[in-house]
């Protein structure tokens, strides 16, 4: 048989005595409650090329779903998968099912017990897709949110997303908050010189810093990919044996994965990352808020639902954070009461996309008093209501500061056993003291 089709047979599992049917019979009288679930409706799915498969063997790993028609894996993730241990499983495994032609969507479990039916469209879509035309680009909402999964993986052990550098920026031989680079050891006899490079997507300018190279190499004998070498440089070179490898090119959020194969010659290659940067700040009307009173959550939308995948939080304003290309919803808290803001952005690659969201809030300050302008009482306890009863926020002290969105308000004061209130209302941009009256 020839070698390429020994290679399809084993990664689905075709071989006659294939040692791997036990364990995956093993895992399928096993599966999680979010498996059980997810199952049960895959199961029904109409999809051209056949069902799906359950823990599906490829190659040395086990798939929890696998459509083979149109080269789809699901993979659903637990809170194991945030371990360092898991993450370099999931980087090695990604990248293997990618050099072969294998897409990778993951979803929480969470999504699972919180949007099956979501979870269900978007695997519904990305399967047809793939089939009528396998060459083609995955719609963004499936395909972008595994992109951004499994890149996410690699970051936790390499650079930091907040620390991204501008696409284009000048060279840079390290990444702030990365370890130094090391120098490529000299080839010894019989290795080769395997360089790197990589460019934005439709652009093509060449990326000059924030990456973080990973090389893994590729077997057939059913053992897992590992990781032989490793670069934060731009453009690394690595001296390794003659063989095929995998490469894993890492920029913010954004990745790109191929294989090739190294010749005693040597070999250059360039990798191609769909990706841009995003820096977000907040204003009230023209006036810029300060960066440490503000906070950002980054997120991919998912079939109506536009917070549906987080990808960053704790984002600062003016922090850049590199992404791959599409749009993407952010919320934007000022303060940390009910002052948010929403707005979605588009990202495009090989561009830093600067969004200022405008927030219409105020801060107050809360005071209990004798009588108007008088001196505060130490140790009040306030709450801050809405008209219907809801809790706002609620603070000790003689003046707490408190951020609201703009509107209507009731604010209760209690001070040794005694309560006392009134209303009162925000308008954006209007700083202001609210006193209560201790009558």
């Amino acid at each position: 048989m020839p070698k390429r089709l020994i290679l399809h047979a084993v990664m689905q599992g075709k071989t006659r005595k294939d040692p791997r049917t036990g364990n995956a019979r093993r895992l399928r009288r096993e599966m999680t409650p979010a498996e059980k679930r997810l199952w049960a409706q895959l199961r029904l799915l109409k999809v051209p090329g056949g069902h799906f498969r359950r823990q599906a063997p490829m190659g040395p790993y086990f798939a929890d779903f696998a459509h083979f028609h149109s080269k789809l894996v699901i993979e659903l993730d637990g809170d194991q998968h945030g371990l360092p241990a898991a993450q370099v499983h999931d980087v090695a495994r990604t990248a293997y099912l990618a050099a072969h032609g294998y897409r990778v969507l993951r979803f929480w479990n969470r999504e699972i017990a919180e949007n099956l039916d979501g979870v269900v469209e978007t695997i519904f879509r990305a399967a047809h897709a793939a089939s009528a035309a396998p060459m083609t680009i995955v719609p963004y909402k499936a395909s972008c949110t595994s992109l951004i999964l499994a890149a996410f993986s690699v970051l936790l052990l390499g650079a930091s997303p907040a620390l991204a550098q501008t696409p284009g920026a000048a060279p840079s031989s390290t990444t702030p908050g990365s370890p130094p680079p090391v120098a490529a050891p000299a080839a010894r006899p019989g290795q080769a010189t395997l360089s790197l490079s990589a460019q934005f997507s439709g652009s093509r300018k060449p990326i000059r810093s924030g990456l973080v190279w990973r090389v893994l190499t590729e077997t057939f004998d059913g053992s897992p990919p590992r990781i032989v070498a490793r670069s934060n440089e731009a453009e690394p070179s690595f001296a390794l044996d003659p063989g095929v490898y995998l490469l894993h090119a890492a920029y913010g959020f954004a990745s790109a994965t191929k294989r090739v194969t190294l010749g005693a010659q040597g070999l250059s290659d360039r990798l191609s990352i769909s990706a841009g940067a995003l820096s977000l700040a907040g204003s009230i009307g023209e006036t810029p808020i300060a960066p440490n009173q503000l906070s950002f959550s980054v997120f991919v939308p998912l079939q109506g639902n536009s917070e549906g995948r987080l990808v960053a939080s704790g984002v600062k304003s003016g922090e850049l954070i590199r992404l791959p290309e599409g749009t993407y919803h952010i919320v934007s808290t000022y303060g940390d009461s009910n002052a948010i803001q929403r707005s979605d952005v588009r990202v495009d690659s090989g561009q830093v996309t600067q969004a200022t969201l405008h927030h219409r809030a105020a801060q107050v300050t809360l005071k209990l008093v004798a009588g108007p302008g008088g001196e505060a009482f130490a140790g009040t306890a306030f709450s801050v209501l809405t008209p219907g009863g809801d809790v706002i926020r609620e603070a000790i002290g003689a003046f707490p500061q408190v951020i609201l969105a703009e509107g209507d308000y009731v604010l209760i004061a209690r001070q040794e056993g005694q309560v006392f209130s009134r209303d009162f209302k925000v308008e954006a941009g209007r700083d202001r003291d609210i006193e209560v009256i201790a009558r």
